[in-house]
């Protein structure tokens, strides 16, 4: 694919300017997949060394190279890509462009624990909603919910996903899968294990596969598995996050395998394999 890229990229114009951006925001992801981070980081860097770029594609070029950062699990390099990013559009009307780049701002924080910060980026996407692109609303609405519940806000957690939830009636049915999973993931950090149990016989956990966004629909019905902890249960879930973390790890999606890691360590844990779960934390926390 890299090739064929690359080689579609010399024929292109130089005054075809959208489609060579997006030439280059291939190119970088193909290098990142590919486990060539530093070829991936530089292919954007040099494009944005050229200073005769419009605003509205070097911002979008400086997103770019904050979901590469992601994915690869850099989040101060991805942060301060989004954040140059929002500066290059900052008095421009680019709704969409700022609201990527809130959104992967406001996942990096928290992922760092700066719940305040991140509150306040995810909110200008839900806020947006009418003119956001549905997938980084959602997304969105699903890191806050959790930000409220980690504050003892259940009230507007619920609220913040009823609204999210007829968002997504109204404008896409993928998302409206996404959000029906999510159900389930949000009964499970709540408590209320036996609804999400009942919600997981029915929902689609995979009608998409992991991308740069931080809930991962996948690992909801095994996260259900691990709940339950039966011996065959247990099996089952570790079955699947070895299938999971070797297809993440074929495409080099780093942010997803740490995640994965994590949850196989307590899988292991709890099959009483300490030896096990103690390496795959270790190569969790290497990634990270």
């Amino acid at each position: 694919v890299l090739a064929r890229v690359q080689e579609a990229y010399e024929y292109l114009p130089d005054n075809a300017l959208m489609i060579r951006s997006l030439g280059i925001i291939a190119i970088a992801l193909c290098q990142q997949m590919m486990g060539n981070r530093q070829q991936a980081v530089a292919v954007i860097k040099e494009a944005l060394s050229d200073p005769t770029w419009p605003p509205n594609l070097r911002a979008r070029l400086h997103f770019s190279l904050a979901i590469v950062l992601y994915i690869d699990a850099d989040l101060p390099g991805s942060m301060t890509a989004a954040v140059e990013c929002l500066r290059t559009i900052r008095n421009l009307s680019f709704v969409h462009t700022r609201i990527f780049a809130d959104y992967i701002l406001g996942a990096a924080q928290y992922l760092q624990n700066q719940t305040e910060a991140a509150k306040s980026s995810l909110l200008k996407v839900v806020d947006d909603r009418q003119a956001a692109n549905p997938s980084y609303v959602a997304y969105a609405g699903f890191i806050l919910a959790y930000i409220y519940l980690q504050h003892g806000n259940e009230a507007a957690a619920d609220r913040l996903l009823d609204q999210i939830g007829a968002y997504c009636r109204d404008d896409n049915k993928t998302v409206l899968s996404i959000s029906q999973a999510f159900e389930a993931e949000f009964a499970l950090r709540r408590g209320d294990t036996q609804k999400a149990w009942h919600i997981a016989q029915h929902a689609d956990f995979d009608v998409r596969e992991p991308m740069w966004f931080l809930y991962i629909p996948q690992l909801t019905p095994i996260k259900c598995l691990l709940d339950r902890g039966t011996h065959d249960n247990l099996q089952e879930a570790h079955n699947r996050l070895i299938q999971l973390e070797e297809r993440m790890r074929r495409i080099n999606r780093e942010s997803v395998r740490i995640e994965i890691l994590a949850l196989l360590a307590l899988v292991c844990h709890k099959q009483r394999d300490e030896t096990a779960a103690l390496q795959n934390l270790q190569t969790a926390l290497d990634l990270a």
